[in-house]
């Protein structure tokens, strides 16, 4: 650990953080009195004159242990020191010790006049520790520990690594302003060349800025990272097919942002897609020989079950086609599946005992479009929005390789699906293969374009308020839009 020490001196300054709160000024005391301030007391001062902010806390500029102020707990920070994450070079760790129990958090800033914080802990007397999230690499990023009431550490700056040798996203378009509110950054997977090259899982944010990176493993392929199921973790698909061809291989890791690894699933004949299920197992398709392909659902201690067989429904179906599947989505509020086949052109709706529901697409007895120029043709990411409706990639027509997004009503009764949505119709932005469609958290719509190693951002009314390209990348992976990267973290000491 490169770590940087700390002249300890209790100082902050007046920058507006990111939330409009006003940081305090600077004061040449070691301590914070974590008593409320009588009322009519003075605000002590600094050697300028400013009165040091205090919120609802009182600050005492008393430095020998709280002399004179009896029966007040003084909060002092010691060894306060940061230094960069060793393996996720993006990561800044900060660490100190407090003599009291205290309301502390970090504050940090890596664009001029733009403030961040750590989420506030109640944390007991002792050594803790905090990570910053969000900053970019190659970034100088200014930090102070602060406890709540308005008093920090002085400052400090740390830089945060290179960026590593992958490729760099470039921001064709950004309404700051009109952007989903409640994401500033996305997880997504890039390669710079073929399915079997090397594979990064990475974060960036609005800027097109990378602050989270982590590479796949040596032959291994990473085409859908994604989320835990409570959202907390990081999915990173390590598919040993498409770099080996292998059905005996591969996993998926559950990660926290720091790299701990929580749990790993083995997973031999993924292909394509997987999703956490609600007790902590793992669905995914899986190739069980030369294109033939089940729902397998791993648990947590290891067991596996073959819940649902492709081969099986296509016989009975009528599908001369082979399985091969490209996305599986499960539907919490359902209790289904939603499971994507290529070869089909056809997405099966499978219920959570394995039983076949409906399908939707062009195998035989598939649900019916309307209207009939809104069929989806070499789909990727079916799934559920929480109304109910079925969101999609899709190619605009079955020999055009555009893609759009459609979203459908679920006629069961006449046994159609009516779209009531579409974007980037007649746009004429390629990918000839992959490609996946998800909404952000606050109802935009977040479409990656597979082959063409691009992703957009539409807004409910269809606008482009996001429109992100890697420069140097072949291919990309599936992309989720994020609300707070906290979420991510690891309990913290």
């Amino acid at each position: 650990m490169r770590w940087l020490s700390l002249v300890l001196l209790v100082a902050c300054s007046g920058d507006d953080d990111k939330d409009g709160g006003t940081a305090p000024s600077p004061i040449d005391t070691a301590t914070v009195d974590t008593t409320t301030t009588p009322t009519g007391t003075s605000l002590p001062t600094d050697s300028t004159g400013s009165t040091a902010s205090t919120g609802s806390t009182g600050i005492t500029g008393d430095t020998g242990g709280g002399t004179g102020h009896t029966g007040l707990a003084i909060v002092q920070l010691s060894n306060v020191l940061g230094a960069v994450h060793p393996e996720l070079g993006s990561l800044v760790e900060v660490s100190w010790s407090q003599n009291q129990p205290a309301d502390v958090f970090v504050e940090y800033s890596y664009d001029k006049g733009e403030w961040h914080r750590s989420p506030a802990r109640s944390l007991d007397a002792g050594p803790h520790e905090e990570l910053l999230l969000g900053v970019p690499y190659g970034t100088d990023v200014t930090w102070r520990v602060v406890v709540d009431g308005g008093v920090s550490s002085a400052e400090q700056v740390t830089t945060t690594d290179p960026l590593p040798t992958m490729p760099v996203p470039f921001v064709n378009t950004l309404v700051a302003s009109e952007v989903d509110a409640d994401a500033d950054h996305v997880l997504v997977s890039v390669t710079s060349a073929s399915l079997g090259s090397p594979w990064w899982v990475l974060i960036l944010d609005r800027q097109g800025r990378v602050v989270w990176a982590r590479q796949s493993d040596p032959n291994r392929t990473s085409l859908h990272p994604r989320l835990s199921h409570d959202g907390t973790r990081i999915l990173h698909d390590q598919n040993a097919f498409w770099a080996l061809f292998s059905l005996s291989e591969g996993s998926v890791q559950k990660i926290a942002i720091d790299g701990t690894l929580d749990h790993e699933w083995l997973t031999p004949g993924l292909h394509h897609p997987h999703q956490e299920m609600p007790d902590g197992s793992l669905a995914y398709g899986a190739f069980t020989g030369a294109y033939q392909e089940s729902l397998i659902v791993v648990s947590p201690n290891g067991s596996v079950e073959n819940l649902w067989d492709c081969n099986a429904w296509a016989a009975s179906a009528g599908a001369s086609a082979f399985c091969a599947s490209n996305t599986l989505n499960y539907d919490e509020a359902t209790d289904t599946f939603l499971f994507s086949f290529w070869t089909y052109e056809t997405v099966v709706q499978i219920d959570g005992q394995g039983n076949t529901l409906r399908w939707f697409g062009h195998a035989p007895g598939s649900y019916s479009f309307s209207p009939a120029d809104s069929a989806f043709w070499f789909q990727h990411g079916a799934h559920l929005t929480p109304q109910g409706t079925l969101l999609i990639s899709t190619h605009q027509a079955e020999q055009d390789v555009s893609l759009v997004a459609r979203e459908y009503t679920i006629d069961t009764v006449n046994e159609q699906l009516v779209e009531v949505w579409n974007a980037g119709v007649d746009q004429g932005i390629a990918g000839q293969q992959m490609g996946d469609a998800y909404r952000t958290p606050g109802g935009h719509t977040l479409q990656t374009y597979g082959t063409q190693a691009r992703m957009r951002e539409y807004q409910p009314n269809g606008a482009v308020v996001w429109d992100v390209s890697f420069v140097g990348a072949a291919l990309i992976g599936r992309a989720t839009a994020l609300p707070d990267l906290y979420e991510l973290a690891p309990p913290r000491l």
